[in-house]
């Protein structure tokens, strides 16, 4: 799908990121929606709307639950990506996340460092400018492969020239085993000095990403005639981490510029 339909589908709908979510599309928009993904990449993704699922609380999912369950899964399988609908999650709970991190970013680089651990390999608090190299700029055949794509111009993306110029924040979400053999990805977390709701802002909004996931996680396993928990066992007591980024646009606010490159770890 192009990333201007994603995004256009995104401006009308309750879509969790690490960023936030937005607002739900109105009954005409839902019932224009098809009732799962196609291959046609013109064609908008569905919205998966949580609430019958959570509401189970023990029981068996009716057939058309069930018929629901398995539409998330094949979207999943197909496109790679959903967007879901969680009632529990309000768009005043994103304001209230977006506020706190900007606040935290307009601090100096100079008063950011003290939250830094590079001890522990930035898996927890905060990961400075220059630190994070884009999966490219490391393997030749991923930047081969991006440019032997054949994309109209103004889909093609622009390849990364060194490392992220962003920042990262990475804040642990949930408990954790009390006994581990990793315990860089298990630190206890890192707060910021002068900001007093830091620690409720930022697990309340962690744990309904989490939540959603969850839920989600236990939705796709149904779906794909697996037990319910057959995914949610595996995250249980998992190093799960509320990621936000900020950047300084008055630095790096030119046309061009790469923010962040291609990850993949956790």
């Amino acid at each position: 799908m192009p990333l201007r339909e994603v995004q256009n589908l995104a401006s009308t709908n309750l879509t969790h990121t690490s960023a936030g979510c937005k607002a739900a599309p109105s009954e005409n928009q839902m019932t224009a929606m098809a009732p799962h993904a196609t291959t046609n990449l013109q064609e908008a993704l569905p919205v998966f709307d949580l609430a019958p699922f959570l509401a189970l609380d023990g029981q068996a999912p009716s057939a058309e639950l069930l018929q629901l369950c398995q539409q998330l899964a094949d979207c999943l399988a197909r496109t790679g990506c959903l967007v879901v609908r969680d009632p529990h999650v309000a768009a005043a709970d994103n304001d209230t996340f977006l506020d706190l991190l900007e606040t935290y970013f307009s601090r100096s680089d100079e008063e950011k460092q003290a939250e830094a651990r590079p001890e522990l390999s930035y898996q927890v608090g905060v990961t400075p400018a220059g630190v994070e190299v884009p999966r490219c700029l490391c393997e030749a055949e991923s930047s081969s492969s991006v440019q032997q794509q054949h994309l109209e111009p103004d889909q093609q993306p622009t390849l990364p020239t060194g490392a992220d110029v962003k920042w990262r924040y990475m804040w642990r979400v949930g408990l954790r085993p009390q006994h581990t053999q990793y315990a860089e990805l298990n630190a206890e977390p890192v707060v910021p000095q002068g900001i007093s709701q830091w620690t409720s802002i930022m697990n309340s909004w962690g744990i309904k990403l989490v939540s959603a996931v969850e839920a989600v996680a236990a939705m796709a396993a149904s779906g794909f005639g697996l037990p319910a928990d057959a995914f949610t066992s595996m995250m249980h007591q998992g190093p799960h981490l509320l990621a936000p980024t900020g950047s300084d646009l008055n630095k790096y606010g030119q046309k061009g510029t790469v923010l962040a490159g291609y990850h993949y770890d956790l």
